[in-house]
């Protein structure tokens, strides 16, 4: 689970008010499968996570601290590209 939930208030009120159904407990490969846009994301974060096997496995919070990128950092990005 995401460390600092405090700094997402809004970004999960967002999901609710949207239906979208981003968390931080899914896995990486189901992220990409269901939002093809946040393959930009993790690339752009220095994620090879494009292919991986272990993406289906990981999810985003610890493919976060595997690669050692801010979870919150990543989630941001990530729902800015799956509320649009």
């Amino acid at each position: 689970m995401l460390r600092n939930k405090e700094a997402f208030g809004w970004a999960f009120r967002l999901i609710r008010m949207k239906k979208i159904v981003l968390a931080q407990d899914m896995t990486v490969d189901e992220v990409m499968r269901r939002w093809p846009t946040t393959i930009r994301v993790f690339i752009d974060f220095k994620m090879h996570c494009v292919g991986c096997p272990i993406g289906t496995f990981h999810s985003v919070d610890e493919a976060s601290r595997e690669h050692k990128i801010d979870a919150v950092a990543l989630l941001h990005a990530l729902l800015l590209v799956t509320s649009n």
